[in-house]
């Protein structure tokens, strides 16, 4: 018998060598991106979180445009399980949100989310969400809107929308 040695080509080699690569890549990443598993629940379970928030919607009214405002909103967990608040963003980059939780403040977030980053709010207990706007880093004038969102573990509010107005001159 005898042998046929075929010549492998190199081009095919390094399609292959980039394709592993590649596909390593993103098989990495998507363990890095998403930080730790978030408990989830059912809205039928009566062990959970419940999001209670007290305010959705708020005006800061008139401002001048080298003005900052900064508004508190209680976020409290009537629920008996942690309240786990995730993907905190805003819909400009003149807005910013920081949880405060059991004296802990979150990173300031704008329009950059941080697949990492989690804020818990203990069963029973109130959290602080400061929302900030400075309407000079995005000039505008009149009437604005703007949107803080946040993703919860509450099956009820799994994503939740705070908004707010202002007059800028």
């Amino acid at each position: 018998m005898q042998l046929i040695m075929k010549k492998i080509d190199p081009v095919m080699i390094g399609i292959g060598i980039v394709t592993i690569i590649i596909i390593g890549g993103i098989f990495i990443a998507s363990f890095k991106a998403g930080g730790q598993p978030i408990a989830q629940y059912q809205i039928t379970d009566t062990d959970r979180p419940i999001l209670k928030t007290f305010l959705n919607s708020f005006d800061f009214g008139q401002m001048d445009l080298k003005d900052i405002k900064t508004k508190e909103i209680e976020l409290k967990n009537t629920g008996n399980q942690p309240l786990i608040i995730s993907d905190l963003i805003t819909s400009c980059d003149c807005t910013f949100a920081q949880l405060v939780s059991n004296n802990q403040a979150s990173p300031l977030f704008s329009m950059s989310r941080d697949a990492k980053w989690r804020g818990e709010i203990a069963a029973g207990e109130i959290a602080l969400l400061k929302i900030t706007y400075e309407p000079r880093l995005m000039p505008v004038q009149g009437r604005v809107s703007r949107t803080v969102i946040f993703k919860t573990n509450d099956p009820a509010n799994p994503n939740v929308n705070i908004n707010f107005t202002a007059q800028v001159r």
